[in-house]
């Protein structure tokens, strides 16, 4: 074994000095490849936007064979990208729901590893399950995700966490709220604490009465079978070629084996704001030997906030948080793309969210918060009427409608609608302005909250016109704006549902939901 492949000070002067070659983005010590395959030896893989065959390069920016006597590896990689949202456009990393559905977006009664939540960041996956171990906080049970899952700006503090997530009909169960998060993986924080990993990282305090499992979930829905979180891997074991595992809501579950546990990746112009990270496990998911196209992810957008552990034993290595794309067999072939995952070694997720990791030695042992001291018995209920509907409610209401429509054969149909699109359409009205324009103008959010409004007051009727328009007339307006400016596959179910919205107008929840028990469609 060569002297230097345990001595970080000179691994991270090699690669301090490779990232200082015009065109190179991140660099890792990991195995070497040839041909797309592992040769069996340790190199400082060099990750490049475009790699060119060494005639085009000018001498000034060749990368050496080796720095600082350790051998270089040049691989061509798009940069490392978190995975933030479901519905990016990025071909590789993030694909669009259109191409990639999510592997698993069930509502669980018990909380496990590897499915899906969503809090004030967007939809991932939930990690595993913790126990706080601070002062205020000792014993009590969490979950642990990313900061970008938990909230979007600044700490997050007290944002409700939902599981799977939140849809204009379909409200996902309240399971928690955040307790702390912590997000360095900064140009800011890379530049001015050079000697400290960076993190993407959060935990979630579980609503008194939830109950979970110190269990991983692996096939799809409840019915499938889960994996024991049986520990967590020793620091000095979290090695190069270890093999691993990972389940997320958006790709299930992926296997791959440990390139490096000392990722890093430089901020763009030594920008404050732009990504950086340093330390990270970068994860290799392979491909079938012989393969020279196709595209093999170890994660996708959605999978944010997976725990990785290893394929025996069920121990916890890392956190995944993002993706980078590379071409092993670039510059002669480029259709050949593999997927790799970023993770966060848990270690040091574990010391700075103050967390024990819950581990199992059979299935089915159940960690809950205990519910408070009952308080004092409430004054006499009212009738509800409307606009008296207390939130939560209305929250357990549009859950349990979920659940009903779920049970009929369309209602499925128009649910797995919702959950196809609404990341999609959401972005479309907040980010695009003529789509938000006409959204507002012809009542968008009215008539969703009118559908709301409908299933907490099942015998009222739901209104025909909105902002003063029939709403046949909207729908159709929003939906040209939507097929304007959405993805394919939004186009094509706006034209096969455009009748199913009209549909619901003068009738009452409990009406739409006997057609729907009879069999029958919602149309116009």
């Amino acid at each position: 074994m060569p002297d230097w492949e345990h001595d970080e000070a000179r691994i991270e002067a090699a690669s301090q000095a490779v990232l200082k070659i015009p065109g190179v983005h991140s660099v890792y010590l990991g195995p070497r490849y040839r041909n797309g395959r592992k040769t069996g030896e340790m190199a400082l893989c060099v990750l490049v936007r475009t790699k060119r065959p060494l005639e085009e390069v000018a001498p000034r920016d060749l990368v050496p064979p080796e720095v600082a006597g350790i051998p270089t590896d040049v691989i061509e990689s798009d940069p490392p990208r978190p995975l933030q949202r479901l519905d990016s456009d990025d071909k590789y990393a993030q694909p669009s729901l259109a191409d990639l559905p999510m592997f698993d977006d069930e509502e669980y009664t018990r909380l496990r590893g590897g499915i899906a939540c969503e809090g004030g960041g967007g939809t991932g996956t939930l990690g595993c399950i913790a126990r706080a171990t601070d002062t205020a906080n000792n014993g009590k049970i969490v979950l642990l995700s990313n900061w970008h899952v938990l909230t979007s700006k600044g700490n997050g503090e007290g944002k409700t966490v939902r599981q799977p997530r939140e849809s204009c009909c379909c409200c996902g169960r309240k399971v928690g709220v955040v307790l702390r998060t912590r997000k360095t993986n900064t140009g800011a924080f890379y530049l001015r604490h050079p000697d400290t990993p960076n993190l993407d990282v959060g935990i979630a305090l579980l609503n008194p009465g939830v109950e979970a499992l110190a269990e991983m979930q692996q096939a799809a829905g409840s019915a499938g079978g889960t994996d024991l979180v049986r520990g967590v891997r020793a620091d000095a074991s979290i090695t190069a070629n270890l093999a691993v595992q990972k389940r997320g809501s958006r790709t299930g579950p992926t296997q791959g084996t440990i390139d490096s546990r000392f990722g890093i990746y430089a901020p763009e112009g030594n920008s404050d704001k732009a990504t950086a990270f340093r330390r990270q496990l970068v994860i290799d998911p392979g491909f079938p030997p012989g393969t020279t196209t196709g595209v093999f992810r170890f994660g996708a957008g959605g999978d944010s906030g997976s725990v990785v552990m290893t394929q025996a034993g069920g121990e916890v290595v890392g956190l995944l948080w993002a993706v980078t794309a590379t071409r092993p067999l670039a510059p002669a072939n480029r259709d050949l793309v593999v997927v790799k995952g970023i993770a966060s070694n848990i270690h040091e997720v574990i010391s700075e969210l103050q967390i024990d990791i819950a581990t199992a030695t059979t299935a089915g042992q159940i960690l809950t918060n205990p519910a408070p001291a009952p308080a004092p018995a409430p004054a006499p209920a009212t009738p509800l009427s409307e606009g008296s509907v207390p939130q939560p409610v209305r929250a357990t209401m549009l859950n349990q409608a979920r659940l009903q429509i779920e049970q009929t054969q369309y209602g499925r149909q128009y649910i797995e609608l919702v959950r196809r699109h609404h990341s999609e359409v959401s972005r479309l009205v907040r980010t695009n302005r003529r789509v938000g324009a006409i959204w507002a103008r012809y009542g968008g959010t009215a008539f969703v909250q009118a559908i709301l409004d409908a299933v907490a007051l099942p015998d009222e009727p739901i209104p025909s016109t909105i902002a003063s328009r029939p709403v046949a007339e909207s729908t159709a307006r929003i939906g040209m704006m939507l097929k304007r400016y959405g993805s394919a596959a939004l186009a094509r179910d706006i034209d096969n549902y455009e009748r199913v919205l009209p549909g619901l107008c003068g009738r009452s929840y409990n009406e739409l939901l006997a057609r729907l028990r009879a069999g029958e469609p919602v149309l116009g």
